[in-house]
């Protein structure tokens, strides 16, 4: 399912001309950054239900400590949020 939301993700940013980087190399840090009309976004994308990890919770708290954007998306449905809330910004 995560495989799914990830896909769909990719796709929605894509259609609007945005992009959507996989992150590695540090445990815990958000499996996305989007880049979209001149902002920066940190997704982690978890199956429906699912919570964020500790050290997952730690990376949000130090990226949103910088001013950064991070939210987790489960669902088609809360990605669509997202790209709605972004699209109005």
């Amino acid at each position: 399912m995560e495989k799914q939301i990830e896909r769909y993700l990719g796709k929605k940013i894509k259609e609007r001309g945005g992009l959507c980087l996989k992150l590695t190399g540090y445990k815990g840090i958000p499996d996305r950054i989007i880049l979209l009309n001149g902002n920066c976004y940190f997704v982690e994308l978890k199956d429906t239900g699912k919570r964020l990890r500790p050290e997952q919770e730690a990376w949000q708290e130090v990226l949103k400590g910088k001013g950064f954007t991070c939210l987790m998306l489960d669902s088609k449905e809360s990605i669509n949020e997202f790209v709605r809330e972004i699209e109005r910004s």
